[in-house]
């Protein structure tokens, strides 16, 4: 079974370090727009909050409102003042990175 890491707004060279930390049974997906990080199916979500606009802010916030207890995956928060209390929020992406493989073994429950 492949399971999806979705990633928003990292640097390429951020996106590669996260890649080479994936397990085989991992597969990354690049979300372009918010929208399509809402839609990738993925047990984890990372999100580079400095790369958000208000708008962006403003979408996640609203799903993951309307979506209360029924969120399945992990939602990895880079950044200040995460819209939600769902979020796993760290300060920098390399706090995140040193929680990786903790995060994925959670996100597969």
């Amino acid at each position: 079974m492949n399971y999806k890491v979705a990633v928003y707004g990292l640097a390429e060279s951020q996106t590669s370090l996260v890649m080479s930390k994936l397990p085989d049974e991992y597969i990354l997906h690049l979300s372009v727009t918010v929208t399509d990080l809402l839609v990738s199916d993925a047990v984890c979500c990372i999100v580079n909050a400095g790369t958000l606009d208000e708008n962006g802010v403003s979408i996640l916030q609203n799903y993951y409102l309307d979506a209360g207890d029924y969120v399945s995956e992990q939602i990895i928060w880079i950044g200040k003042n995460p819209p939600s209390k769902a979020f796993f929020c760290y300060a920098s992406f390399k706090e995140m990175l040193a929680d990786f493989g903790s995060i994925l073994q959670n996100a597969q429950k």
